[in-house]
């Protein structure tokens, strides 16, 4: 863990609010969740866990910030985002394109993954905003895929910048 990291304790931080002061964001966290951790970024800026029993049994919610510089919303997030996620073991149906969620407009990624025990549908969201790319990841147990569609989508309505 980079020395700006910092580990949340065990006790539950209370839900409600959450945001990044050096992305000037605030939003709002998803209920039944708990920050694992936060950075400053550049990458990592926030997860969250859901609360259950298992490690196969958890989804996960990362938000992760890049520098756009001179480069373009689709090559940071091929490169930041896609093509780890492809070269991971048991990655299939890895579908990228172009789409909108609430008002912003990016790119979308959804891909399964799957382990000897487990079974994973990856859900990713680009943005950017000046100078600077939003990937917003949600990582899900399979059977509970379609009941936690909604998580993805109410994160990223919640983001608001100053």
């Amino acid at each position: 863990m980079s020395p700006l990291a910092r580990r949340v304790p065990e006790e539950r931080p209370m839900e409600g609010l959450c945001g990044s002061l050096v992305y000037a964001l605030t939003c709002v966290a998803p209920a039944g969740y708990d920050l694992l951790e936060e950075t400053p970024g550049p990458g990592l800026v926030m997860r969250y866990t859901s609360r259950a029993p298992t490690g196969a049994e958890r989804s996960h919610l990362i938000l992760r910030a890049y520098p756009l510089g001179d480069r373009k919303l689709s090559w940071v997030f091929e490169e930041n985002a896609v093509k780890p996620l492809r070269a991971a073991r048991g990655v299939t149906d890895l579908k990228v394109r172009e789409g909108t969620l609430g008002a912003r407009r990016g790119l979308a990624l959804v891909a399964r993954r799957d382990g000897e025990t487990w079974s994973f549908v990856h859900r990713l969201f680009a943005f950017q905003r000046e100078g600077v790319v939003f990937v917003v990841e949600h990582a899900v147990p399979a059977s509970k895929a379609k009941a936690e569609g909604p998580v993805l989508e109410a994160f990223i309505a919640s983001l608001a910048f100053r």
